[in-house]
Parts: C-alpha cells; structure tokens; sequence
C-alpha cells in the first residue's frame, strides 16, 4: 500500500513532497536537518496507524451453522443454527416425544466459515449438552469435532466448509420420563483467534420428551433408573405387599391414573411386605391427577406407617386425588394403626355422601390407633358437584385405641354440605379421638348453599367421649 502526501504552504516543505509509507512499515522521507524531529513524531504516528485509512486487520468467522440429528435411527437431518435456509430451525424446535426404546442422536454439525486479510479457520466443533428442562441448565458440553470439506466461493476469498457427523450416543439412554432441553453451539479455533456461533452468548435450545411406559414408578433408595414402571398406584402398592421392592421406597408419577379398585398399602411386616418408608410425589413439570369412582377407598393405608405424599407444587408439579364416588367413601382412609404418615401440598377431593365418612378419613385402630399424622397445606374438597358431608372425619375404636397426636394445619377446607344431614369441615366424632393439633385452617364455602332441612353445619367439630 502506498500513500503519498503533498505540502507546498512554506518553503520549508518544499522538500517534503513524495513521502511513501511501504507495507505499513517502511518511510522514506527527504527532509532538511532541522524537520527530522517533527517528521520523526510524523513517521510514528504514521506507522502506528493514525493516518490510515485503509488498513485490514486479520479476521475469521462462521457465517452458517447447522446441527445435524438422527431421530430414531432416520437420516442425518440438519437444522438451521445461525442459518437461514429451507431445514427446519433448531432453535425453539419441538424435537418430538420418546419412548425408552427410540433414539435421538447428536450426529454433529456444520460450520460454513470465512477468513480475510491472513485471518484462517483451523478446524470446527459442534458442542451439546442436555438438561432437566425444570431443573435450569447444568452439566458439561460434549463435543464433536469438524474436518475440512471444501473451499467455497464468496467473501473476501477464503470461504470454506466445515462438517463432522461421527457422533454416536443416543441422548435418550439413560434418562427418565419427562421434558428435557437440548442446548448446542458450534465453534471454530484459528487466526486471530477461536470464532463462535452462539445464539448472542445464549446458545440454541430445542426440547424433547421422553416419555414413560406408564405413569407409576416404584422404584427403592435413590434413583438411578431402575425400578418398575406401573399402571396405577393400586398395581405398585400391590408389588410393595409382595414384597418386591422393599427398604426406603419412592413413587414417582409421571402421569395420571385412573384406579378401577382401591390401592391399598398394607403395615410392613405384614405378609410380604418391608419397607422402612415410602414416599409419593409427582415428576417435575407434571400435574398429575390420580382418580377413581370407587365407593370404598382409594387410596387406603391399611396399617401403613413412614408413607409421605407430597403434591410439592415447585417447578410446575402438583398432585390430585379424586375420589368421584358417593356413599360410604374416602379419598384417603388411615386405618389399623397407620402411624407417622404426611399427606402434604395436596388437592383431596370427594363425594362421601354418609355421615361416618369423609374426603379424609380416619378409621378403627387395632391396638395404638391411627397416632401422629400429618394433613398441612392442602386443599380438601368436593369433587365435581357432589358435595361430601363431611372433609375430614375421624372416629377411633375406644378411649384406649384411639386417634391421637394428629395434626390438620394450614389446610383450605370448602365446599362440605347436605341439604339434609349435618355437615362439617372437620369432624372428630364422640369415640376414640385425643389431642389432635388443629390450627391455619381456612373452612369456607365458594357458593351459596340452600337446605331443605334444618340442621347445624359446622366448620370444626369435636365431639366429647
């Protein structure tokens, strides 16, 4: 590059004419004695840049990128990362739903790269991870590298193509049911440096699903994917009174269930069964209902001590139990001795239409009684229009045997009522009930009720004997 400057205001320039600077680096300068030092300040700034107008620094860059997928064994397809072209996009993309048994597969990508001025492109690296959608990302990017594919035309000279599909691992194995999040990005190292297709620093992001064989996993201790997948709640109790699965043992729901006959958990110790405790809780992200139209129970814990369902209500999940049916039933019964269990961030609901039952109810006891369990933070109510009498009842086999030391806190109790019989909230009946906690209720109604007979209802009731 050359660049000459002229000056002809003074006879002291008259010398200074045909100044060259070479290659950025080289200044020739025809000058008297006396104007070195001012050219000497001249010859820096010009070789520093400052008079330059047409200089081109080194550059490198990713002008496409594309992620390239198998799904379930079909061919390599690619999807537009920083690209505008007729593939599907990845980003936001809806990948599908999976089943244990399927495939996807990050086979790789592709980089379509750009070089000017001595910049290069040395090689290319698509980089995945896959997380919990609910959860937030974590984890580490797994990388598949780029070869060479060819030099393209365009730009300032030195476009290229770049592509690797060698990778391998189904992203499917090894996970359990629910939403997860595939984040990609691509980049390439070179001169003057590594060069990144990244979505702004946020990277791509597409979702997919796997999904379960059926709703109710029982499995024991901590999860690592074993464990059996059932149809209802009422199939993995029975596995748990075989005996099965036993120590400390965990139900996740991934989905809803309709029980055609009462799920009931037996005492550990009792034929088959051992089990130290169980807990029942939904999958992140679900909101999973478990129904039925039983007139009985539908879920009964027959003895069953240590049991914790907990409709949590975080990252989405919570948990319904629906008991449809009129007459004598229950949404939950506590029965023969059930001892130390929580029911907690629930929604209970029913229809109990007799006096001696309730959404929630605690039955006989066989030699301590049904002792120091906790409802809190639920909602109990009717389910659909049929009204319970009352939400929660109790009554106990004596004043020996009796239902003690349980505790109903923080619970909305609604819509319990009879327009003919007495109705209540909570009703801890004359036999066999003692130092029960019963505090942070909220009981009400959400609409106007009218009877045909007259009788006392009640919000709370404890009865004496």
């Amino acid at each position: 590059m050359n660049i000459s400057t002229r000056t002809s205001t003074t006879a002291a320039h008259n010398n200074c004419q045909n100044t060259q600077i070479v290659n950025n680096s080289k200044l020739n300068l025809l000058v008297r004695p006396a104007q070195k030092m001012r050219w000497f300040f001249v010859f820096m700034m010009l070789a520093t840049g400052a008079f330059v107008n047409n200089v081109f620094a080194q550059t490198n860059g990713i002008y496409e990128s594309y992620a390239i997928l198998s799904l379930n064994g079909g061919a390599n397809a690619y999807y537009d990362m920083n690209a505008a072209t007729g593939n599907p996009d990845f980003q936001g993309a809806a990948l599908g739903n999976f089943a244990f048994a399927q495939s996807l597969v990050v086979k790789g990508g592709q980089n379509k790269t750009f070089k000017c001025s001595g910049g290069d492109i040395t090689n290319g690296r698509l980089n995945w991870r896959v997380w919990k959608t609910s959860a937030g990302a974590s984890g580490s990017f797994t990388i598949v590298s780029m070869g060479f594919i060819s030099n393209d035309a365009g730009g300032c000279g030195g476009n290229q193509t770049w592509e690797g599909t060698a990778g391998a691992t189904n992203v499917i194995t090894g996970l359990l049911p629910g939403n997860y999040t595939l984040e990609v990005y691509s980049d390439a190292d070179g001169v003057p440096g590594t060069t990144s297709s990244n979505n702004g620093g946020n990277n791509y992001k597409a979702t997919f699903n796997v999904t379960a064989p059926n709703p109710v996993f029982l499995y024991e201790g901590v999860n690592t994917g074993g464990g059996t997948y059932y149809a209802t709640v009422k199939d993995a109790f029975d596995a748990i009174n075989l005996g099965t699965y036993t120590g400390v043992l965990n139900i996740r729901l991934y989905g809803n269930t309709t029980e055609a006959a009462t799920a009931v958990l037996n005492a550990s110790g009792s034929g088959g069964a051992v089990y130290s405790s169980l807990s029942i809780n939904p999958d992140a992200g679900s909101a999973i209902t478990v129904s039925g139209a039983i007139t009985g129970r539908l879920i009964d814990l027959n003895g069953a001590d240590n049991v914790t369902i907990d409709g949590l209500n975080t990252f989405g999940n919570s948990l319904t139990i629906s008991n449809t049916a009129t007459g004598a039933s229950a949404a939950i019964r506590f029965i023969a001795d059930a001892t130390g269990n929580t029911i907690q961030k629930c929604t209970i609901l029913g229809s109990a239409s007799t006096l001696a039952n309730g959404v929630i109810m605690f039955g006989l006891g066989n030699v301590t009684g049904n002792d120091g369990n906790n409802i809190n933070n639920c909602n109990i109510s009717a389910a659909g229009v049929n009204l319970p009498i009352n939400c929660i009842y109790s009554l106990g086999s004596s004043a020996a045997i009796d239902n003690s030391g349980n505790t109903i806190n923080a619970n909305n109790i609604s819509n319990f009522f009879s327009a003919t019989l007495a109705s209540r909230g909570l009703f801890l009946d004359a036999t066999g009930n003692s130092t029960w906690t019963i505090t942070n209720n909220r009981v009400f109604q959400s609409a106007t009720r009218v009877y045909t007979t007259g009788n006392t209802h009640v919000c709370i009731q404890a009865l004496v004997g």
